[in-house]
């Protein structure tokens, strides 16, 4: 049976779908002529929404569309990986790729230099809300340092 997701996430989740609501839809998610799985990619996401997509075309640490995004597809997407995160469960362990593109390239990254200031402080505080209602499942799947090395990097000020 599923762990119910707290109501401090639900709450911070839907302040993240509010804040990205307006983000615009890309027209190319990928370089999609740099390469063949660059191509593919950006035709896999081009079929979904941040509502729609799912742990089936994310969930794949082999073969993530998430590391060929452009900062622009990326922060389309962000509220679906915040729900993929929130939801992380056993078969369903999406948290570690979650943070390891949050931490990909270290302090002030692309990603992070594309959010506003707003928009990374409630990365900061999804983040920290996150751990405290996950330490637990953290822990047991040896997340814990990649956590904080996500949220060291998400607390950063310009």
């Amino acid at each position: 049976m599923r762990k119910s997701i707290s109501p401090q996430i639900l709450l911070i989740q839907r302040k993240i779908e509010q804040e990205f609501a307006d983000i615009p839809r890309p027209q190319a998610f990928t370089d999609s002529g740099h390469c063949c799985e660059c191509a593919d990619h950006n035709k896999t996401l081009s079929n979904f929404s941040p509502a729609t997509i799912s742990f089936t075309e994310l969930g794949n640490p082999g073969w993530d569309p998430v590391c060929f995004m452009t900062d622009e597809a990326f922060k389309y997407f962000f509220p679906a990986f915040c729900r993929l995160a929130a939801s992380s469960e056993g078969e369903t362990w999406y948290l570690d790729q979650f943070l390891f593109h949050l931490a990909a390239d270290g302090k002030r990254n692309s990603r992070w230099q594309s959010f506003s200031t707003f928009q990374r402080e409630l990365v900061r505080e999804y983040l920290e809300i996150l751990l405290e209602a996950n330490t637990e499942k953290i822990e047991f799947n040896c997340s814990t340092d990649l956590f904080l090395e996500a949220l060291e990097i998400w607390s950063d000020k310009e």
